[in-house]
């Protein structure tokens, strides 16, 4: 039998803001939200959640969004469409 913690806080928060204010997460839930912002902004952000995960985070997307062509912070999970592993390699 294997049991899990996991502490969750909900908050309102602008994403143009400083997310190191948030702290560290392992899983980023990011949905439908990418659609909204230019390439460069997209670039950015993603950039800047990269920073507060770890190298064994998870980034989940919208059906609608991919990281592809927008950064290498994170790369494709085989067999999980929207599901994106922090790429450890990328500068």
């Amino acid at each position: 039998l294997t049991c899990l913690f996991a502490q969750f806080q909900y908050r309102e928060f602008n994403l143009l803001d400083r997310l190191s204010l948030l702290g560290k997460f392992d899983v980023v839930f990011y949905r439908n939200v990418l659609i909204y912002f230019d390439l460069e902004t997209k670039t950015d952000i993603l950039a800047r959640i990269r920073r507060q995960m770890p190298d064994h985070g998870i980034l989940v997307l919208g059906g609608a969004e991919t990281v592809i062509n927008v950064t290498d912070n994170f790369v494709t999970t085989p067999g999980r469409q929207g599901f994106y592993a922090v790429n450890p390699d990328a500068a």
